[in-house]
């Protein structure tokens, strides 16, 4: 019975460092998507090369496919720096084919999903994700 007490909040330790990385990640991925998208959106010569040439612009639809197909498919067999590669990559690829949102929606509107969803998951990161028990 004491070794149960023991490990639960271990059990817990772990659980809250996992959902912590989670978060940082996500909250990565989208502060890159964000940029990315920026980027590509304010560079004429970057956007009039993916979307006024459709064979690109399906080139990096298809890679986006693929690297789905294939991280889901390797996920065990994958080290953690190449899944990390991997991810950085196809963060960087959906933001690539999605800076219409800075093109049609107000310039004053868009810091806020951008900037404060990376804040709250960081925010919630740094509290492991988990609620204060009562």
């Amino acid at each position: 019975m004491v070794q149960s007490t023991l490990t639960r909040p271990r059990a817990e330790a772990l659980v809250n460092g996992f959902v912590r990385s989670v978060y940082n990640w996500m909250a990565f991925a989208l502060a890159l998507t964000g940029f990315v998208a920026y980027y590509v959106a304010h560079t004429p010569s970057i956007a009039r090369l993916i979307f006024g040439n459709p064979i690109i612009f399906f080139v990096l639809i298809f890679a986006e496919l693929g690297l789905v197909f294939a991280i889901s498919g390797m996920v065990n067999r994958l080290s953690a720096s190449t899944a990390t590669s991997l991810f950085v990559i196809y963060a960087a690829l959906m933001a690539s084919l999605s800076p219409s949102y800075f093109l049609h929606i107000p310039a004053r509107l868009l810091p806020a999903p951008f900037l404060s969803v990376p804040e709250h998951l960081s925010g919630a990161a740094s509290t492991g994700g988990q609620p204060k028990r009562t």
